[in-house]
């Protein structure tokens, strides 16, 4: 994200990060890189492509233990936080 325009768009972001915090969700997807950027640096929660929740339903992976935490209360702050420190998973990578 730009940085002349970061505090603009957490601002704009801040519905969604508190709707998420809502919901208790230790992961979020999504297909969009812009989005899965913003998404966690304003909520702090792993963000990955959706399709990669499909593989790993039908390969019976935990998405969740992958990324280091069953807790999601472990990654929340007030502030937004750095996006989190997992390995890299090519699967979720957006081909954008």
């Amino acid at each position: 994200m730009k940085e002349a325009h970061f505090d603009q768009s957490m601002r704009m972001g801040r519905p969604l990060f508190d709707s998420l915090e809502r919901t208790g969700a230790a992961v979020v997807a999504t297909g969009c890189g812009t989005c899965k950027i913003q998404i966690e640096q304003g909520a702090g929660l792993p963000v990955v492509h959706p399709i990669k929740v499909v593989r790993d339903s039908f390969l019976g992976g935990d998405l969740v233990a992958q990324l280091g935490s069953s807790s999601p209360a472990v990654r929340r702050s007030a502030a937004p936080a750095a996006p989190p420190a997992h390995a890299h998973d090519p699967a979720s990578a957006c081909p954008e």
